[in-house]
């Protein structure tokens, strides 16, 4: 397996666990806290995006990163429980860059796109993403977004780096957020032993 699939597999690891994590989240934590920030993982207009799962997470505190600095999430917000799919990012910017998008790549094939419609979208920069959720606030008449403004409810917006890891972390301690042994990922997310060189459908038969 070359440098650059090994980089693609260990990124799309972290993208995989958020779906587990975020519903136990939302079992556990999240059932009396009122939205009030929301984006494109935390967002605002779920039917915007087809077929998009969102999960409320909930404020709170948690120690975060190698070194444990006591973070605080100050507001709940929403996040979107799966990767952007190859379709959704086409509806909105007319093009597909994945790489993973031949038949043979698939789990469900769609020759009139010619793409894996229900795979993560990938070959996708940060920049990319910026674009994507610009022209997405804008396709729903919401101009205030892509400006600085102290009432952003209802917007599309990357996550910050603390509300990522507080959603991926679920409100666990552990390595994971089913625990700390590693032999038990590939119930959980797909990664280079299980992948078969290749992405997946986002909802897919993990837990």
């Amino acid at each position: 397996m070359n440098k650059k699939m090994k980089s693609f597999l260990v990124g799309l690891i972290a993208m995989l666990l958020l779906l587990p994590s975020c519903h136990l989240f939302e079992r556990n934590m999240a059932k009396n806290q009122k939205t009030s920030t929301r984006g494109i993982a935390s967002v605002g207009n779920p039917s915007s995006i087809i077929n998009a799962p969102f999960v409320t997470i909930p404020a709170g505190e948690f120690k975060m990163g190698y070194y444990k600095v006591p973070t605080k999430i100050s507001k709940p917000f929403e996040m979107m429980a799966t990767e952007v799919t190859q379709k959704q990012y086409f509806d909105v910017m007319g093009e597909n860059p994945s790489f993973f998008k031949r038949k043979q790549d698939c789990d469900n094939w769609n020759k009139d796109y010619r793409m894996c419609p229900d795979n993560p979208v990938e070959n996708v920069s940060w920049l990319d993403a910026q674009l994507f959720i610009k022209k997405l606030n804008e396709s729903l008449k919401m101009m205030y977004c892509n400006i600085d403004s102290e009432s952003q409810e209802g917007c599309y917006r990357l996550p910050t780096e603390a509300e990522w890891e507080w959603a991926v972390r679920a409100g666990t301690e552990t390595n994971y957020f089913f625990g700390d042994d590693p032999n038990k990922l590939g119930r959980y997310a797909i990664y280079s032993r299980n992948s078969e060189n290749r992405t997946h459908k986002v909802r897919g038969n993990r837990q």
